[in-house]
């Protein structure tokens, strides 16, 4: 196993346009954080998902079940298709 040096735990990487990504290169790549720093003229953005995409997916999928119970009784569907297609447009 590959032991990183603390200077070289991140990777720091210049995308243009004031957009820079960094990502830790010592982690397996679907668990390694990704983080954007955008540049703008009055603020700077940073999107950060040090917590990892598993957990957001999980979240997502979650919040997706509970909530399509009470969508479907406030919104009058009778079944989860007509919710889809709704939301699809």
């Amino acid at each position: 196993m590959t032991r990183a040096r603390p200077e070289d735990w991140y990777r720091i990487m210049r995308r243009g346009d004031g957009v820079t990504y960094i990502c830790e290169p010592f982690i397996e790549e679907f668990y390694r954080c990704n983080i954007w720093h955008v540049r703008g003229r009055d603020r700077d953005m940073l999107v950060d998902s040090g917590m990892g995409v598993v957990l957001l997916l999980g979240f997502t999928f979650f919040m997706g079940l509970m909530l399509s119970r009470i969508l479907q009784v406030a919104l009058g569907f009778s079944n989860g298709g007509s919710l889809i297609a709704m939301a699809a447009g």
